[in-house]
Formats: C-alpha cells, structure tokens, sequence
C-alpha cells in the first residue's frame, strides 16, 4: 500500500458500499436501502419463525364451502342459522380431542361452521373489517389442513382465528342492535377468553383455546335465540309454514216441507125446533 494511501474498513478501494456504516461523512444511499431491506426481511423471517402471520389484506367478500348460498331473505337466512348453530354448538364439544390431530381436525369443522353462520347472521352487505375476519378464518382453515405445518405457526393461526370471531361477532352485536341484558357479559367473556388464549403456550394453549371457542359458541347460540325471536314477531311469520286444511261447510239440514195450517171444525148448524 503506498505511503499516504488511506485504509478503507470495508476492504474496498473503489468505494463505501457500506454507506454510513464505515464512517463515510457523505453516507451512501443505496447502502441505507440495503441496509432497511436486510432489516424488513429479517423481520419476516423473524415472524416465520415465531408463527405470527400478517394480517391478511381486504379482499372481495368471502364464502364459505362452495355449495353454500346465503338465503336471498333476511327472514331465510335466520331460519337456516338455527340448524347451523347447534351443529357449531355440538362440533365445539369435541374439543380439545385427545390428541393433537383432533384439535387440528375440529378447528378445520368449527371454522367452517363459523364461516356459514357469521354470513348469515350479517348478510349479503359486508363491512371491511367483516370481510377481513372472514378472510383470516379462510386463511386459518387452510393452515390447519397442513399436516406438515410448524405446531408454533398452528397455535399462531388458531389465535388470529379467535381474534377475528371475537371481532366479528361484537361488530354483528353493535350494528344490529341486539339484546342489552345477556349479550354483553358474553362478548366480554369471549374477549377474556380469547386474550387468554393468545398468551398460552404449550400444552395449555389447546384447552385455553377450547374456552374461547365455548365462548364464541355462547355469543352465537344468544345471537341465534335473538334474531328467532324477532322472526317470531315479524307480522306475517306466526302463521304456519303449512296452509290449514280448508274447512268443509256446514251441512245445512233439509227444510221439512211445509204443512198446510189445519182449519178449525166447522160446526153444524143448531137444529130448528119443531112447531
């Protein structure tokens, strides 16, 4: 090296590519934008590593299982809601399951169950943060059917399930205006059970998840008896879904005919008396 020559830490004589690093006064900005994507993918493949995923971005409005319709009626989709919600009610019973692939096979069932009745119980027209929570219960469906899928990553899925369950059915609460005397503590329930979930770790997280899960199925079954009740007294949907049988008409009874009124007896003339 020659006399007078100065040393560049970076072991590059034609330049900083380290930019601000090396301690170049001018800094270089193409280093900097090195130096921010390094960072911004370190923080990825940190998130990947702890099983936190994005939140997913808002999409169109999101379906269920291809062969499921919403009804065209408010009136229909509350009566298809009933079935939905005890057979949701019946399938969260199966948690926690015995082992592992059960919890895994339940919250595949559950969260379509919640997928179908969440849009029945909203309706055709879908707020931004509904199509989100619906998004994000697609997105935990399909981790949940890898088998091969990190048990960390699983637990972080199921949890931004539950987050966005717990979202959607306090937005559904608010905007319809449901009942005021039951439906609070259990959204407040839900909302504990499903922060408690988020901090569990191990062996835990499956149970404390099954209790958020009981929770949400409480919400739904209270939503559930509200909007059946209103059905009930909407004019118009008392009556059966069955017409009654015409009733058949009074048989009238035969008019006697009528009988001549019987004329007094005429009576004979008195006798005129002999002279």
């Amino acid at each position: 090296m020659a006399s007078g020559e100065s040393v560049n830490p970076c072991g590059n004589q034609g330049g900083n590519p380290c930019g601000n690093a090396c301690g170049s006064r001018s800094g270089n900005k193409a280093g900097k934008w090195t130096t921010l994507a390094a960072a911004v993918a370190g923080g990825a493949v940190l998130l990947a590593g702890i099983g936190c995923e994005p939140p997913p971005k808002p999409s169109a409005p999101v379906s269920a299982a291809p062969g499921f319709v919403l009804p065209p009626s408010r009136i229909a989709a509350i009566k298809v809601l009933g079935p939905k919600a005890k057979k949701f009610s019946e399938d969260v019973s199966q948690f926690p399951g015995v082992t592992g692939a059960d919890h895994r096979k339940t919250l595949v069932i559950a969260l379509d169950d919640l997928t179908e009745i969440l849009q029945l119980i909203n309706g055709p027209d879908q707020s931004p943060e509904f199509t989100n929570s619906l998004a994000t219960l697609a997105q935990a469906r399909a981790t949940a059917t890898m088998q091969s899928i990190p048990y960390a990553r699983l637990v972080g899925s199921e949890n931004q399930a539950l987050a966005a369950i717990d979202s959607a059915l306090t937005e559904m609460s608010t905007r319809f205006l449901l009942d005021k005397d039951q439906l609070p503590a259990l959204l407040e329930t839900l909302n504990a059970k499903v922060t408690a979930a988020d901090a569990s770790e191990g062996s835990m997280h499956d149970l404390d998840a099954t209790y958020a899960f009981q929770a949400a199925d409480a919400v739904v079954q209270q939503i559930n008896s509200d909007l059946q009740a209103m059905v009930l007294e909407t004019p118009g949907q008392t009556a059966p879904m069955t017409p009654p049988s015409p009733t058949p008409p009074a048989t009238i009874p035969p008019t006697p005919p009528a009988v001549p009124p019987t004329s007094a007896p005429t009576s004979a003339p008195a006798a005129t008396p002999a002279p």
